[in-house]
């Protein structure tokens, strides 16, 4: 996953703000929709500046001790087995 960063000018510099007021934003897209995306950052963007930056993948394989605790979880519960709290 990708992350595309860039501001926005929300209102332009006028006689009580010397600097444009600008926004961040922010798009994440899959690899696949990077050109779509940056394409549109590029058109919003304030001076056409964007970053991108990637996002690695959190999602992690169960491990085996966890396998085994959900698969205990639910063979209890469909027998009515569950312990629950400490009475």
């Amino acid at each position: 996953m990708k992350i595309i960063k860039y501001q926005k000018m929300i209102g332009a510099p006028n006689e009580y703000h010397k600097e444009p007021n600008l926004i961040s934003c922010q798009i994440a897209c899959e690899a696949n929709h990077v050109d779509s995306n940056m394409a549109v950052a590029k058109e919003e963007a304030y001076l056409g500046k964007v970053t991108i930056e990637d996002v690695p993948d959190s999602h992690k394989e169960p491990t085996q001790l966890d396998k085994l605790e959900a698969q205990t979880a639910y063979t209890a519960m469909m027998t009515n087995t569950l312990l629950e709290g400490n009475t």
